[in-house]
């Protein structure tokens, strides 16, 4: 009977330290990001924010905004940020229930961005975008 038991615990022993294996964080490290987000010198009310690694085999990391501000974790490195929120209010479209709403952050801030952050390890990686609605002075689109 000794032997049985013996047996099971080191059994048990042996399927912990298998099943164990692999649980630490898998893929690169993320770091803090934070800081605020204005749009014609308004804090942005809610938003989404995206930092897309340069480094194109790297996923984004998305973060939200509320009040103005935002907190998300980020890779290492340079990231293009995009910045959306949606235009919802009282004369918002409703289709079946659901609002259609529409991003009022230019383009050039989101889809075609060209905000940059460099990500780092040992920096405090506090960022603020201060958005605007006027055309762009290269291109002259909103």
């Amino acid at each position: 009977m000794r032997l049985k038991s013996g047996l099971s615990v080191s059994i048990s022993v042996v399927y912990l330290l298998l099943t164990n294996v692999g649980c630490a964080p898998s893929g690169p490290q993320t770091y803090p990001v934070s800081g605020t987000v204005t749009y014609d010198g308004e804090p942005v009310a809610q938003g989404d924010i995206l930092f897309v690694p340069m480094n194109r085999s790297l996923a984004p990391d998305a973060g939200t905004i509320e009040n103005g501000r935002f907190r998300a974790q980020a890779k290492e490195g340079e990231c293009r940020v995009e910045i959306s929120a949606l235009n919802i209010g009282p004369d918002t479209k409703v289709v079946m229930g659901s609002a259609i709403a529409t991003n009022f952050i230019p383009e050039r801030y989101n889809r075609r961005s060209e905000l940059r952050a460099e990500v780092s390890a040992t920096d405090d990686n506090v960022y603020d975008f201060k958005l605007t609605s006027s055309a762009d002075e290269r291109t002259g689109q909103p």
